[in-house]
């Protein structure tokens, strides 16, 4: 991968920045966007850090109610990374997990809302699909008071695409599921690939590129 395989790109002021920077970035970026703009409409928001727990090359920001469920969080990121075959999945916060589907007598949903379980400086975990699993860690960077938003979940940045590229050096297109350690082709490689078409998923922006039946369909990053 490219040097700028952890970039990414603020959605506020279309500038590109490192991963380590946006973080210091978005606070400055914010703070100019709403200068004058709170009422007795604003609200709590959270800041958060969502990343691939194992690919950190992939992450976002967003900004999201306080008084959001966990419920909401998660359909959100199921649409924008995860979501290929209606798999289970569950935060994990100081110890309790919240699962989308109770399965046993005591398991706790995904009603909460997330200032009753998370305030700055706490982490969540995530996992989506319990067989081939896609884990994600989340992070609330900081609480701001702002008038609502039409849209309740904000990406304030993510990353670009990462550059990988096929054996032959050209950009990769597709992976295929079949090899034992995944295959990166680009468009001609993958017309001569030997597992065959039907074996091909395409490469997207989301921790789950390559995994289970993942097609990127549902996400818009």
């Amino acid at each position: 991968m490219s040097s700028k395989a952890y970039s990414g790109r603020c959605n506020i002021c279309d500038g590109e920045y490192s991963k380590r920077a946006i973080n210091r970035h978005l606070a400055t970026c914010m703070a100019k966007e709403d200068v004058g703009k709170a009422d007795e409409r604003s609200a709590p928001h959270l800041h958060l850090r969502v990343e691939a727990k194992y690919i950190p090359n992939y992450w976002m920001n967003l900004e999201v109610p306080a008084s959001l469920t966990l419920h909401r969080l998660d359909e959100f990121l199921r649409d924008t990374w995860l979501e290929c075959c209606g798999h289970l999945s569950e935060f994990s916060i100081k110890g309790e997990n919240y699962l989308s589907e109770k399965i046993e007598p005591g398991d706790k949903g995904m009603k909460y809302p997330l200032r009753d379980l998370l305030s700055v400086g706490m982490k969540a975990d995530y996992i989506y699909d319990f067989g081939s699993s896609t884990e994600l860690t989340i992070k609330v960077l900081s609480s701001r008071d702002i008038i609502p938003r039409k849209k309740p979940v904000r990406v304030l940045a993510s990353n670009l695409p990462p550059d990988i590229r096929c054996s032959c050096g050209e950009p990769a297109e597709y992976i295929c599921a079949a090899c034992d350690e995944g295959a990166w082709l680009c468009e001609k490689c993958a017309s001569s690939h030997e597992c065959g078409d039907e074996c091909l998923l395409p490469v997207v922006n989301s921790p789950r590129t390559g995994v289970c039946g993942y097609d990127g369909s549902g996400g818009f990053l």
